[in-house]
Order: structure tokens, then C-alpha cells, then sequence
């Protein structure tokens, strides 16, 4: 095992949540356990507020809180008297110090299912979130009602949505120039971008636009065509594959870029790199 800095023994909680960790941090890793499959039940379902931390730092608290709640309600009673109701501990607001303030009840096996899919990279995306729903019957598809309840944002917002922080435009295009890379901009219908395109072409600060992309509009993909020509841009397709993970899935190859515009994307990364070469 001499490819791997780190061994960790037992595919629990405890050892995929350093596996994760390990992961983030580039060091190379390899899980052993002796059984062949997850246990099934839950030898301890509480997840301690310190715990709930450390899950969202490795960005798997979303399926977690999907997963879970607050536990079930107790109660005593004196004979047919119900004398006392209530929880293990009362629910507490969070604060800035303590973000997650409340014991939470999760099967263990969906923590061991959560902490696996992130290993690798130590992070859990959505699809992953939904896969592990829609496994155990608890999502009706990947993209459906129980993903708008959670991620949507209109017409109402998903309950575990966390609005995203995008860098601005230029900071991107400056960190791109800054390393000789070729700047292409993807399916500019998707995300409602073409504004953005044309304003970007005019200002000479792209080298090609994605065109044959499926979700490119007919009248947009005529618009980039024409704009593409015009300034002698690449020209870029892709599938835009993700297997299982779609609403509408294609097969892997529908839509492509040519071998010229490959060659050409290749020759300017090269004489790019060339370039910052004789800079150093």
C-alpha cells in the first residue's frame, strides 16, 4: 500500500467522516472494513450538535437534516395517565456560536450512505442528496416535488437551499487570463446569459461560446452562430451528460464539439502556455 499516506480501518461514521476530511486535503487514503455492506440498523442514531458541525464543513448536512428530525416524543405514564410529554431535551434557537444546537436522530446507515458518497471529495452535491431519497422511496424521482420542497427557488423556496456566492465576472475572467487558459462560455440559454455574451464578445474577452448544447434555444443558437462568425470565435458542444441525474437524459455523444475547433482550443492553450513560459 505503498500509493496511500493514510489507513483507515472500519467504513463507520467515525471512518468516512476522516475519510472525507483526509480528502479535502489531498491526502491519499484507503477505507477497509470487514463487512461487504453498511449496517442496517442503527446502533446510535443521536448526532450530537459538535457532530452536525463537522458535517457541514464537509458539506453533507443537507441530506442529514433531509434524513432526520428532532426525535421521537416521550412520554410517562401513571397508570392510563399520560403524566409527563416531551423530548430528551427541548429544542434551543441556534446562535452565531453554536449553529446547530439540537441533538438530531438520523438511521445510521443514511449517514454511512451520505458520508460515502462524499469520500472521495469530500463533498455531497444535490443529486447525491436525491439519490439516497429516491433509493429508500422517500424522494418520487431525482427532480421532482421533494427536490423543489428542498433546493427549489421559484415559485417557492426550497426549505435546505443555500444561496450559492458566485465571484464576479471579471474576478473569473482575470483569475482565467491570469493562467493562459482559453475562455469559453457554456449554454448561454441555461442560465439566462446571453446579454452577458453579447457584452463579453463585443469587449474581445471570450475565445468561444458553447453552441450545440440541448438546452440552447433555436433563436439563441442562430444569435451565438452568427456572433461567433462574425468574430472569428470557437465554436463548442457538449452533451452535458449526468447519467441518472437529469430530468430529460441523452445519450452520451448527442451533441459535440468539431476535431477543428478542438485543434484550435489546443493550439491556443499552447501558445498561451508557451507565452507565460518566456514570462518566468
Amino acid at each position: 500500500m505503498t500509493d496511500i499516506d493514510v489507513l483507515i480501518v472500519g467504513a463507520g461514521p467515525t471512518g468516512l467522516t476522516l475519510a472525507c476530511e483526509l480528502a479535502v486535503r489531498g491526502v491519499r487514503l484507503r477505507i477497509v472494513d470487514r463487512a461487504r455492506t453498511f449496517f442496517g440498523g442503527s446502533r446510535a442514531d443521536g448526532i450530537q450538535p459538535r457532530t452536525m458541525e463537522v458535517f457541514a464543513d464537509i458539506g453533507i448536512l443537507d441530506p442529514i437534516l433531509a434524513s432526520g428530525d428532532l426525535g421521537p416524543t416521550l412520554r410517562a405514564y401513571r397508570g392510563d395517565e399520560v403524566v409527563w410529554e416531551g423530548r430528551m431535551s427541548e429544542p434551543t434557537e441556534p446562535t452565531p456560536s453554536v449553529p446547530h444546537p439540537n441533538l438530531w436522530f438520523v438511521p445510521q446507515f443514511r449517514t454511512e450512505e451520505a458520508l460515502e458518497l462524499a469520500k472521495d471529495s469530500g463533498t455531497l452535491f444535490k443529486a447525491q442528496v436525491m439519490r439516497v431519497l429516491w433509493q429508500y422511496g422517500l424522494a418520487d424521482g431525482m427532480y421532482n416535488t421533494v427536490y423543489k420542497s428542498l433546493f427549489g427557488l421559484k415559485p417557492v423556496r426550497g426549505r435546505i437551499l443555500h444561496t450559492p456566492r458566485y465571484e464576479p465576472v471579471d474576478t473569473v475572467l482575470d483569475v482565467i487570463k491570469a493562467s493562459r487558459a482559453v475562455v469559453v462560455l457554456a449554454h448561454p440559454s441555461v442560465y439566462h446569459s446571453m446579454e452577458l455574451a453579447r457584452e463579453l464578445i463585443a469587449a474581445g474577452r471570450l475565445d468561444g461560446v458553447e453552441i450545440d448544447h440541448p438546452r440552447n434555444t433555436p433563436v439563441d443558437r442562430a444569435e451565438l452562430t452568427r456572433l461567433a462568425k462574425e468574430n472569428g470565435l470557437i465554436v463548442t458542444g457538449g452533451t452535458d451528460y449526468h447519467g441518472i441525474n437529469t430530468v430529460t437524459p441523452r445519450p452520451v455523444g448527442a451533441f459535440s464539439t468539431s476535431d477543428e475547433m478542438i485543434a484550435r482550443i489546443g493550439d491556443i492553450a499552447k501558445a498561451r502556455k508557451a507565452t507565460r513560459k518566456k514570462s518566468e
